[in-house]
């Protein structure tokens, strides 16, 4: 049970530093790439669940601050 805990601790932190590496580099809060992210798994587990997965699956996107101007 606790190396699983540990196992599970150490994939948050490597999810956790990549989604702040994407909220840097799209300019957006780390919320708002957190919440794509949450929202991404969900859809991913329903499409899963329903047979729905092909090649044409797109991720949802939060706009950046950049792209959503125009």
């Amino acid at each position: 049970m606790q190396e699983e805990l540990v196992g599970v601790n150490a994939e948050l932190r490597y999810i956790t530093v990549e989604l702040m590496k994407i909220a840097s580099q799209r300019n957006v809060s780390f919320e708002d790439i957190a919440q794509e992210y949450i929202n991404n798994v969900y859809f991913l587990d329903t499409a899963v669940r329903a047979g729905r997965v092909t090649t044409d699956a797109k991720a949802r996107k939060v706009p950046t601050k950049e792209n959503s101007r125009h």
